[in-house]
């Protein structure tokens, strides 16, 4: 399984999640929520397909940032204008993750949109308050493969494991 594994005894990964709102009420049709990820200072802990280079080495691979997502909206009931809260809902978002050179380890950045990974998720005039929590980043397990094509939707082979979540890391 991959985890940071920092070269030296320091902790260097500073990593987010954001989230922000875009786009303008009424037509055309362009409200639109954007994750921006950004995941650092990435190693190997073995040799893998996301890992050819072995342990300490850079992870150049594709992690998985797992959110719960609980809705409050305007696009319910059998006229779609009627207030409701939603079960909580999974956001998954594939982020790339790049080698570095100069030992900084593997560095995951993403800025994409809920309705390239979701159509139809966010619409204009339809109000809508979104809670997030439960943030978790998955590695793609021992094989390093489990997020490949026709991810979101289905994502992983069954072998991933929560590589981060949120906290602060006192040494």
């Amino acid at each position: 399984m991959q985890r940071t594994v920092s070269p030296s005894p320091t902790a260097l990964s500073v990593s987010s999640a954001r989230f922000r709102y875009r786009g303008n009420p009424g037509a055309p049709e362009d409200s639109d929520v954007e994750p921006v990820i950004k995941v650092n200072d990435v190693h190997c802990r073995a040799t893998n397909a996301a890992c050819p280079d072995g342990a300490g080495s850079d992870f150049a691979g594709r992690l998985l940032v797992r959110i719960a997502v609980q809705i409050t909206d305007r696009l319910n009931g059998g006229s779609q204008t009627e207030s409701a809260t939603v079960a909580e809902l999974p956001i998954e978002i594939p982020v790339d993750c790049v080698a570095v050179t100069g030992g900084e380890g593997g560095r995951c950045n993403l800025t994409t949109s809920v309705d390239s990974l979701y159509p139809g998720a966010v619409l204009d005039a339809k109000r809508a308050m979104w809670e997030f929590h439960d943030v978790t980043v998955l590695d793609p397990g021992p094989n390093g493969t489990g997020f490949g094509a026709g991810c979101p939707a289905t994502c992983g082979d069954g072998d991933e494991a929560a590589f981060m979540e949120p906290g602060i890391f006192v040494p």
